[in-house]
């Protein structure tokens, strides 16, 4: 789950003069760079000559994110030239999604069968997980490229030449700039499968948007708002990605989905759920040096038990709320897959998990995970630091809070 943005250099020594130089500016209230509601949405129908944002965009979630930003983020010029960015990227995305739902209804008839959501909490293996999943030649994943701009809808034919794979590229080089250490965190690839909570950023409808900025009164809001028009609306990008280049099913990756099993299952009654399961004790700290990446990107004026806090929170609701579907749901509907059970095999865990949900594998999907393994080992990875206590956070509370879960799921200390 990377940080959603970059505005260039901002490590730079001329990205601190300039963030030092409009310090003083947004202190007197003077923003510089316009966040407001009216000015996003005008630049966004005048850069595409759309006007429909159509039912499922949550004009109220819009909103008080904006009113979050400018309230809890603390952002510099940057971050807000870059959120500025990023906010336009997303309601472009949504007007000409809408506009092709318009003028093609049959986006809409295509059928989803039996998809397959990686939902674990994140630093559980759910990158690994997905990757392997979407060696099967017959499944669709989403990638990342497509995810960033869905509309127009791919093609199977242009699939590897698609003018948005260089506009992908081009974005990850500029964040790689900001924090070239990110790769360590999560890995970056333009071409392959990614989280799909980008589809639900164009709804303004996501926890995602932690990854950018502190949004806590958002975040507030977000958790007690009815989720199933989200996945709706996230329902029918899915059948619009897959109208000109479809799947037998899909294989679909995103922590935010936990939280929201109930809704996600609403819509998709015939789900195929994977849970990953860690260790708390290093889920938590992870989690937060990747926050406080994308937070650093929009703000130099941090606290990092305040970062501990709010990841806390995004974790405790997503393991409480995730944990009260299960019990409600179909045994059938999920399977639970032990990290340290996924990294000691983890092409045997893939069986494992087409024999228990009845999918198909065959000797070419075999050949792609080894290749995948093999590469990935090639490329070797430098050493991710991080401490709870660096954020302000205590193992004995941390175990207390997570206890119920590590007894359910059985998980074991690392």
């Amino acid at each position: 789950m990377e940080p959603p943005y970059s505005h260039g250099s901002g490590g730079s020594s001329l990205a601190r003069i300039i963030n030092r130089v409009g310090a003083p500016l947004l202190r007197a209230g003077i923003p510089l760079v316009n966040l407001s509601k009216d000015s996003l949405l005008k630049s966004a129908r005048r850069r595409t000559g759309l006007s429909d944002l159509g039912r499922y965009f949550s004009r109220e979630g819009f909103q008080i994110l904006l009113q979050s930003l400018e309230k809890d983020a603390n952002l510099h010029i940057l971050g807000r030239r870059g959120i500025r960015r990023e906010c336009l990227r997303l309601l472009c995305n949504n007007l000409r999604i809408q506009d092709d739902l318009k003028h093609h209804p049959e986006i809409v008839k295509g059928p989803i069968r039996r998809p397959v959501f990686i939902v674990g909490l994140p630093r559980t293996g759910t990158t690994l997980l997905h990757n392997l999943l979407a060696c099967d030649p017959s499944a669709r994943a989403p990638l990342m490229w497509e995810l960033y701009h869905p509309s127009p809808p791919p093609t199977t034919e242009t699939r590897t030449s698609d003018p948005r794979i260089a506009i992908a590229k081009r974005r990850v080089r500029r964040l790689l700039k900001v924090a070239p250490h990110l790769t360590l965190i999560h890995p970056m690839d333009p071409e392959g499968p990614d989280e799909c909570f980008h589809l639900f950023k164009n709804s303004f409808m996501s926890p995602a948007f932690m990854m950018m900025a502190n949004v806590s009164r958002y975040l507030r809001w977000l958790y007690a708002q009815d989720m199933v028009p989200a996945y709706r609306y996230y329902r029918k990008q899915l059948q619009l990605l897959q109208w000109r280049c479809p799947g037998d099913h899909w294989i679909l990756k995103s922590p935010s989905h936990l939280p929201f099993l109930d809704s996600l299952l609403s819509v998709f009654p015939d789900a195929c759920i994977i849970q990953t399961h860690r260790d708390p004790l290093k889920i938590v700290p992870s989690f937060c040096s990747l926050v406080l990446t994308g937070w650093r990107m929009s703000s130099d004026r941090i606290d990092l038990k305040e970062v501990g806090n709010q990841c806390l929170k995004n974790l405790r609701v997503s393991v409480d709320r995730g944990m009260a579907t299960r019990e409600s749901a179909r045994k059938n509907h999920s399977f639970d897959l032990q990290y340290r059970d996924l990294i000691a095999d983890p092409i045997g865990s893939v069986h494992r998990i087409y024999r228990h949900f009845d999918l198909n594998s065959g000797s070419q999907m075999q050949k792609r995970m080894e290749l995948h393994l093999y590469a990935t080992r090639r490329a070797g990875k430098g050493i991710h630091r991080y401490a709870l206590d660096t954020f302000g956070l205590k193992a004995a509370e941390m175990k207390q809070i997570f206890s119920a879960y590590v007894r359910k799921f059985n998980i074991e200390q690392e």
